[in-house]
């Protein structure tokens, strides 16, 4: 199995780039599992908010199946980039979830770099989470989910 390095999405077979977005691809360890940044791209087929919410329920319950630590999602930030629909309920639902202990916290990605202190408890404890390439980038389209 290939994963996209850019969108995190899985490739049956070998390509010599991803055919959803054009990136690189990389074959995963079974012992890495566990010290790697899944990516869920949640927008994706352009879907409904209830359709994004679903998709996150599903992936996420996969990832802790797997004992994952953490996963990126990928929510986009809106067409006016004021926050979109998909971004805000998404953010509703992975509030609940860890009020809920569902998962132990989440990083906004605008808040996913070094001078932030609840980013640095987190990194601390999961310290590849400072090789993904959106680390100090404040990309507000993204979402760092703590299993």
């Amino acid at each position: 199995m290939l994963t996209c390095d850019t969108c995190g999405n899985e490739i049956e077979k070998a390509m010599a780039s991803c055919p959803f977005c054009g990136g690189n691809l990389s074959r995963r360890r079974t012992s890495d599992k566990t010290s790697y940044l899944e990516t869920i791209n949640l927008k994706v087929g352009m879907p409904t908010v209830e359709e994004a919410r679903e998709k996150l329920k599903l992936k996420l319950d996969s990832a802790r199946h797997r004992k994952l630590q953490a996963v990126k999602l990928i929510h986009g930030y809106g067409s006016t980039g004021k926050g979109g629909a998909i971004k805000i309920s998404i953010h509703s639902s992975i509030s609940k979830m860890k009020r809920d202990k569902y998962i132990k916290g989440f990083i906004p990605g605008e808040k996913f770099g070094s001078i932030y202190p609840e980013t640095e408890l987190f990194t601390g404890k999961n310290p590849f989470l400072k090789n993904d390439s959106d680390y100090n980038k404040k990309n507000e389209g993204i979402t760092i989910v703590i299993l």
